[in-house]
């Protein structure tokens, strides 16, 4: 019986391989990149799916046996992973939000990881150079199980491929990639995948896992596929919130650490009572909560003292914060013009983090693959792939920390990495350390890092790229 639940068997495709000098201070380290297609086949031999990677693997190294792997992968789940990025040699150029050509040329990431680990990134099926190849076997890849049971295929068919079965193994995603680690991180820890016609499990122990920008508490019972961020109390988005008004009114405020601890102090303290008392409390104290949230929040006392229990979701402080302007939900340091004059808005195309996206990427990321890697393929290379998004099916029996709870239960050597933007509003900081303070985690195998120069892009500029690697390298220190 044929199980069409399963990905076909999987046969290498066109390799493009480049030798490549990476200079890290004084020291010049020697690496290759191959840029490989993994296509899957069905019954009849024919490709209807396909992985694209890109694989940077140092060369003088004695024994990769002790070699770290880190596997990494972009969100969406439509989107691709990140070339340009602190996963790559290459970043873009902090001037790059220009709308036109001609483009920077990409700088060198001074923070890269390959001095300590040989780095994967994967396009999944139907995004960056992976395809589909018969759509009507898509279900088959895009869903939180079909998606996690296809990414093993493919890590087990390259672990056998390059020989490295022994070495330490990482895997680490940003946004719904954050889902897919904790996913992954459960099932190959032992946890079993079922189908109608099977059941069975997958061992690949892994050294760490990495979630960034991602909202631990999500239940896939219960996720709403239809808003930009996941709702979270007011409790849980104030940090946040207190982040991105000091961004934009620091005057009169201390320094943002010190003002986002004071924030969460508050919301500890005198929100909840405030929620509790509602209307019964004094009104010389209500007045002064009010300007004490406003103070925090930016938003107007009056404003505030309309919204139910003072609770104003992360989408709705988006677009009230700012006078005639839209907040990005990935990133509060960024702002367009509001569109309530046209009368619709675009939750991906009006973000501005968005809006910068595939029309300033495409040809920087066509020239880095022309250039730098020698990838010659006729492939449009895509970035998000919106139909992957709406066909997507969200089943899971656990939520996010639940299935990354399972993987380190199981596995005592494990250690994770929880990593987030102070000025994400689509995954709040705030609501993940509720999550990893009420879920029963053990908390001494995670390491939690609040990167004050992000928002949902992670790694994405210089700086944040820097707080990111330092990161990653004591979650390595750590596990390895």
């Amino acid at each position: 019986m044929n199980d069409n639940t399963k990905p076909g068997k999987l046969m290498d495709g066109v390799c493009f391989s480049t030798e490549h000098i990476y200079k890290k201070g004084d020291k010049e380290i020697p690496y290759i990149c191959e840029a490989q297609e993994f296509i899957f086949l069905d019954e009849m031999e024919q490709p209807e799916a396909s992985f694209f990677l890109y694989s940077y693997l140092r060369q003088d190294v004695d024994c990769k046996d002790n070699r770290p792997l880190i596997f990494n992968y972009g969100g969406g789940p439509g989107n691709s992973s990140t070339p340009l990025s602190m996963w790559g040699p290459k970043m873009m150029d902090p001037s790059f939000k220009k709308c036109v050509g001609p483009y920077p040329e990409p700088i060198d990431n001074q923070d890269w990881l390959i001095d300590v680990a040989d780095i994967i990134l994967i396009d999944p099926p139907g995004t960056g150079l992976g395809r589909i190849y018969q759509y009507d076997k898509r279900s088959k890849y895009w869903g939180v199980q079909p998606d996690a049971v296809a990414f093993i295929d493919m890590f087990k068919h390259w672990l056998t491929k390059y020989d490295r079965w022994y070495s330490p193994k990482y895997i680490a995603g940003t946004s719904y990639g954050g889902f897919r680690t904790a996913v992954l991180s459960d099932l190959l820890c032992g946890g079993p995948y079922y189908t109608e016609q099977r059941q069975y499990t997958h061992g690949i122990a892994l050294n760490g896992a990495i979630l960034s920008a991602t909202a631990l508490d999500v239940d896939f019972a219960n996720i709403n596929t239809d808003t930009a961020g996941v709702y979270a109390s007011m409790g849980k988005t104030l940090p946040t919130y207190a982040a991105i008004n000091w961004h934009w009114n620091s005057e009169g405020k201390p320094e943002l650490q010190q003002f986002v601890n004071e924030a969460v102090q508050f919301a500890a303290d005198e929100l909840p009572r405030a929620q509790w008392l509602g209307n019964a409390m004094d009104p010389k104290e209500k007045t002064a909560f009010l300007e004490k949230l406003s103070y925090f929040s930016g938003i107007p006392a009056p404003v505030l003292d309309s919204f139910k229990n003072y609770e104003v979701p992360a989408e709705t402080f988006s677009q009230i914060f700012m006078n005639g302007k839209r907040l990005s939900m990935y990133d509060g340091r960024e702002a367009l013009t509001s569109t309530e004059h046209l009368g619709f808005y675009e939750d991906y195309a009006d973000d501005l983090t968005n809006a910068r996206g595939t029309f300033l990427l495409a040809p920087m990321v066509r020239k880095f693959y022309k250039d730098f890697l020698k990838i010659n393929v006729e492939n449009e290379w895509i970035e998000v792939n919106f139909d992957a998004n709406a066909q997507w099916t969200w089943s899971s029996n656990r939520s996010i920390i639940q299935h990354l709870d399972s993987a380190l239960r199981r596995n005592p050597q494990m250690y994770a990495l929880v990593y987030g933007g102070m000025f994400d509003l689509a995954a709040v900081v705030g609501a993940n350390q509720y999550a990893i303070c009420h879920s029963g985690i053990d908390q001494s195998r995670l390491i939690v890092h609040n990167d004050p120069y992000s928002g949902h892009g992670t790694g994405s500029n210089p700086a944040s790229a820097h707080e990111y690697a330092q990161s990653v390298r004591e979650l390595i220190a750590k596990s390895c």
